[in-house]
């Protein structure tokens, strides 16, 4: 039985003046939760959801949280080795190994770099059309066999690894990061979210699979919601109230005629 125990462990490491600022937001951001697995205690990173509001980190906590915790689902725990995500080490080794692979990982450093806006340029534009491509797919759809399809709106791991490649992947993943922010923000005046169009695509694309192929069931399932979503204008318009909430992105949208 795994019994988890709720308690705050800040990494207090020092670190090379390259990623101190990477280093800095990780200790205020994160935290090291313990818990016990029938009798062994264990550690695994998790959210600070209470950031000191006088922190300087504690502005990036409040305006971007989910974006927080997509990255940490889709970029943090997908680059630490099993040892380290769930680790039975002291809690000084563990944070000494996960400093290790945190700081030897430039796929991560960088992206959470540009997270930080740590490496901003002008020349950093993505259009709407990009981004819309990208939030799309944050609704998918999964084959569990038999003919049964389970829909996700992505809150853990992310389809995005099976649909980029490597380098693509870590490009975006803070592009990721905006538009799963962006989608679960989203309510319009009359209060519907775009997590309510999702229901409402759900059930036109349902009759369409039933003369599906079976191994091709996910694929057209995808692809008939993806087409959906991007042309859908209520989630334009949570990713365009989402960008214009702040000024502190990592990217800058590009102008129509650009």
């Amino acid at each position: 039985m795994r019994v988890v125990f709720s308690i705050v462990f800040l990494f207090l490491m020092s670190c090379d003046s390259g990623d101190s600022r990477v280093n800095d937001f990780i200790n205020a951001s994160f935290k090291l939760e313990q818990g016990d697995n029938n009798g062994s205690t264990y550690y695994y990173l998790k959210l600070n959801e209470s950031v000191d509001s006088h922190n300087e980190f504690g502005k990036i906590a409040s305006e971007k949280q989910l974006m927080q915790q997509y990255l940490l689902w889709n970029l943090i725990d997908l680059e630490m080795s099993p040892e380290v995500r769930y680790s039975y080490h002291s809690l000084e080794r563990t944070r000494e190994k996960f400093y290790d692979q945190i700081n030897s990982n430039s796929k991560v450093t960088n992206s959470l770099k540009s997270f930080l806006n740590l490496d901003q340029t002008d020349d950093n534009l993505i259009s709407l059309d990009s981004l819309k491509s990208v939030a799309s797919k944050l609704f998918f759809a999964k084959d569990l066999g038999e003919g049964r399809i389970q829909w996700t709106v992505c809150s853990g791991k992310s389809i995005f690894p099976q649909l980029y490649s490597e380098e693509k992947y870590f490009e975006t993943v803070v592009i990721q990061a905006f538009c799963y922010q962006a989608i679960y923000n989203s309510t319009n005046t009359a209060g519907v979210s775009i997590l309510d169009r999702f229901d409402d695509y759900i059930s036109e694309i349902m009759p369409l699979l039933y003369n599906a192929d079976s191994s091709s069931l996910e694929e057209v399932a995808n692809q008939e919601m993806w087409k959906r979503m991007y042309s859908d204008s209520l989630l334009q318009q949570a990713l365009l109230s989402e960008y214009n909430r702040s000024n502190n992105w990592s990217f800058k949208l590009k102008a129509e005629d650009q």
